[in-house]
């Protein structure tokens, strides 16, 4: 039980970033850019919600050259893996 209390603060401890269908990064009802959402993502202290699937979109095609360019391989591979996992599970919880 106190594992399931924990994992429940934890999750509501993180920042819930929303993304817009033309890919505005809202967080804490301020918009962010990329490299605070990079952090965020660092971190592990946030959640995504996308609007749509245009939004997941628009996030995925805007982000992707930025981190490539300016982190290394495998910082940009967990990053753009944390992105659409949390997209999965937004469809695969929305569709239940």
């Amino acid at each position: 039980m106190k594992i399931k209390k924990k994992i429940c603060m934890e999750e509501q401890s993180k920042i819930i970033i929303r993304i817009t269908d033309e890919g505005i990064i809202i967080g804490d009802f301020l918009v962010m850019g990329y490299d605070e959402l990079i952090h965020l993502i660092v971190q592990e202290e946030c959640k995504i919600i996308f609007d749509s699937e245009d939004a997941f979109q628009n996030l995925k095609n805007g982000i992707e050259p930025y981190i490539e360019e300016i982190y290394c391989i495998q910082l940009a591979t967990e990053i753009e893996k944390f992105i659409a996992e949390q997209y999965a599970l937004q469809v695969s919880t929305n569709s239940l």
